[in-house]
């Protein structure tokens, strides 16, 4: 597969339809994104309506790449065994755990927080939240339908960019056909290469044929 070909495959009418169509339906899916994403917001009273798990720390409750729906409570609807969503200051990260303590100190609300897998949460976690940086309680989960978002976070653009690729070479070797023109070339370069062959050949004979 040569430059001329992705060239001329790429001034193909129809690849250029496509690619518009592509471009247009990325658009449209992405203003849809950002249009439930505000509308959860409003609806849900959080501005972390949706969170992606990473990590083992809630196994077997949750497993990495689970979407989780988040809805914001008042501080005192929180209750002892609920799973929360809240910024870990300790860690500067969102942090999916399950309240298993609640402190009330000087009329403020800390809640004490742990991951339900015993293996890598063995103990609880650190330090206490404080109700201000609760952003809210899980109150669904979509099981891994997230991980597309963990991947493109760890590797960035490289995976959607090299599967375009992919698509895109697929598609030009399989409609990448020579034209009569460039096989009627292609078979007088062989005859040509078959001539010089075959005059080289008789020169060798003609050569050896001295000594």
């Amino acid at each position: 597969m040569s430059y001329l070909k992705l060239k001329r495959y790429f001034k193909d009418e129809k690849t250029k339809k496509d690619v518009q169509f592509t471009l247009l339906l990325l658009l449209i899916l992405t203003g849809a994104v950002i249009f439930v994403n505000i509308g959860l917001r409003v609806i849900l009273n959080t501005d972390t309506p949706i969170v992606v798990v990473e990590g083992r720390s809630m196994e077997p409750t949750f497993y990495e790449g689970d979407l989780l729906i988040v809805k914001g409570v008042p501080p005192e609807d929180i209750e002892n065994g609920s799973i929360i969503v809240f910024w870990a200051e300790w860690s500067n990260t969102l942090v999916v755990h399950r309240v298993i303590a609640i402190v009330n100190s000087s009329g403020e609300l800390y809640f004490y927080t742990k991951g339900d897998n015993p293996e890598t949460n063995p103990v609880a976690d650190p330090y206490p939240v404080p109700a201000k940086d609760v952003k809210g309680v899980v109150i669904f989960c979509i099981p891994r339908i997230g991980l597309i978002t963990i991947l493109l976070n760890k590797y960035g653009l490289i995976i959607p960019v090299s599967i375009v690729l992919i698509i895109l070479i697929i598609q030009t070797i399989l409609s990448s056909e020579e034209t009569p023109k460039n096989k009627k070339k292609s078979v007088k370069s062989i005859r040509k290469s078959e001539r010089t062959t075959f005059i080289e050949f008789l020169y060798d004979i003609t050569f050896l044929s001295k000594f």
